[in-house]
């Protein structure tokens, strides 16, 4: 036996020991992605955990079936998700092998959504996959009580492929970071990738340098949050526009029409919206999955999504609101409406 065969062994024994000391419940829950870039939608990730002596069993049985756009994830797509969320929940100590998988028996339906029959498009399983992360960890909850997130942003991608170029790369390809949900006994996460996206932020110093763009901005998106005794993270707003050639824009996003869901009496952040010039008489906003013509001088503006919030509002400490409000993170206005006006302002 070698040594990763050991490894492997190991990690799976001392798995199943973990999953036979949890408690004899049950979870479920479900999640959306909104369409699937050719008119067809909402479709449904449904998911079930349940402990079966030393095995943990997650069930995906009531799923949509697969759609006609690519937004399908692939069995092996399907699996990877439900082991990040196994490990982050129940082993986050334990070694990344296989012997994770050898104590999780999980039933996708042939021909749903989370594991399609060829032929399928699934260039977008990104969608599905975050979908599959976002209510697992929730289903996970019953029996893990502290270890889960609200409803995060989910997988944000565009690719602008310019009309022609000579002394500048063809494509300008990048995945937008959004928030990270609240979690059981914490705030979320501001402007970051999550969960099964690990893409860096690239300068925009590097990225002006490569491509005919220029940015307008690239800030943080105050109020974007989901509200409650734990507060969702704030997405991001980052916007660049065409310069003196044009190009063809592809966007890969969901949640524009209802944002990262709340948890345990926690809010729903606010949605991601995609717009092409913004705040001028030519203002376009975009689908979530789309192709569109830019000309030279339009701008693009991307505005993702917050994450969820945690518990109720009215539990949230005063001395926190105040804090957000001076920190700009969220306005005196949305304090007041979201939480109990007047009570994140100190006595003299």
């Amino acid at each position: 036996m070698t040594a990763m065969d050991r490894s492997i062994e190991s990690t799976e024994a001392e798995f199943r020991r973990r999953i036979q000391l949890l408690p004899d419940a049950t979870g479920s829950d479900s999640d959306f992605v909104e369409d699937d870039g050719v008119g067809n939608g909402p479709l449904e990730v449904k998911v079930s955990v349940q402990v079966a002596g030393d095995e943990l069993v997650v069930d995906f049985t009531g799923s949509s079936p697969q759609a006609e756009g690519p937004i399908n994830s692939v069995l092996s797509a399907t699996i990877a998700a439900v082991l990040y969320v196994v490990r982050s929940v129940f082993g986050p100590d334990l070694p990344a092998n296989d012997g994770l998988k050898g104590a999780v028996r999980i039933i996708a339906p042939q021909g749903s959504i989370v594991n399609p029959e060829s032929p399928a498009a699934c260039g977008g399983r990104m969608q599905t996959c975050y979908r599959i992360v976002d209510a697992l960890l929730r289903a996970c909850a019953p029996l893990a009580p502290e270890r889960f997130t609200a409803g995060s942003c989910g997988n944000m991608t565009m690719s602008l492929q310019f009309d022609s170029l000579t002394d500048h790369a063809p494509i300008f390809f990048e995945v937008m970071p959004g928030a990270l949900g609240a979690r059981a006994k914490d705030d979320g996460i501001d402007g970051t990738d999550v969960h099964i996206s690990n893409c860096m932020n690239a300068p925009i110093e590097a990225l002006e340098a490569e491509f005919p763009i220029e940015f307008t901005c690239f800030e943080f998106r105050p109020d974007s949050c989901g509200t409650g005794q734990y507060q969702g993270g704030l997405g991001l707003r980052r916007g660049f526009r065409l310069r003196g050639i044009g190009g063809q824009l592809m966007i890969r996003g969901d949640q524009v029409r209802s944002g990262p869901r709340g948890f345990k009496g926690g809010q729903d952040a606010q949605p991601s919206r995609f717009i092409v010039n913004p705040q001028t008489l030519q203002e376009q906003v975009l689908p979530s999955k789309t192709l569109v013509s830019l000309k030279p001088g339009d701008e693009f503006l991307r505005e993702t999504a917050g994450g969820g919030g945690v518990g109720e509002s009215a539990a949230r400490l005063a001395g926190l609101v105040a804090r957000d409000i001076s920190e700009e993170r969220i306005s005196k206005e949305f304090g007041d409406r979201h939480y109990m006006p007047q009570a994140h302002i100190t006595p003299a």
